[in-house]
């Protein structure tokens, strides 16, 4: 898969796969295969799933994870209810140091407010936001590390879109 890349390349694509196999490992943590217990009133065996999460907290627990790592990402959310809920939860997970580096971008800031943001996100002063789909029209961000989409956007054009 590196063949043809220079010598720069290859090791960026190395640390890549590496970070890559971290973030795959730290989710494994949370969603490994089900473990097989033996009960003591039945002697039977029983399985015992991960308890499922609320898929909000679970995008803002993604989303956190990036930012932390200072990864460059958005988390498209389908509402502004949504999108300050995710972010609050991200907010209560993320260090100090994170949270003016992370921000909402939603159809009801004003024009002055999404312009700011979006300089941030282009100039790098903000590692990542919480939007909805008002953020995929027209607006390119450049380079990013990740998407987190919670829930369908509604189309396979807008998916692509984002």
């Amino acid at each position: 898969a590196t063949e043809g890349l220079g010598p720069e390349e290859r090791v960026r694509a190395a640390e890549l796969r590496r970070e890559r196999r971290a973030l795959v490992a730290a989710l494994r943590e949370d969603f490994g295969p089900p473990t097989t217990t033996t009960t003591a009133e039945s002697e039977t065996d029983a399985t015992e799933f991960p308890r499922r999460r609320s898929s909000i907290y679970e995008a803002a627990r993604l989303f956190a994870l990036l930012a932390t790592e200072n990864r460059r990402c958005i988390c498209f959310a389908r509402t502004r209810k949504l999108v300050e809920l995710v972010l609050g939860y991200a907010r209560d997970l993320v260090g100090d140091a994170v949270k003016p580096r992370i921000a909402a971008y939603r159809g009801g800031y004003d024009a002055a407010e999404r312009r700011h943001i979006e300089r941030g996100l282009f100039g790098g002063s903000l590692v990542g936001v919480v939007a909805t789909c008002a953020l995929e029209l027209g607006v390119d961000v450049g380079d990013l590390d990740a998407t987190i989409h919670l829930g369908h956007p509604g189309s396979i054009a807008s998916l692509m879109e984002q």
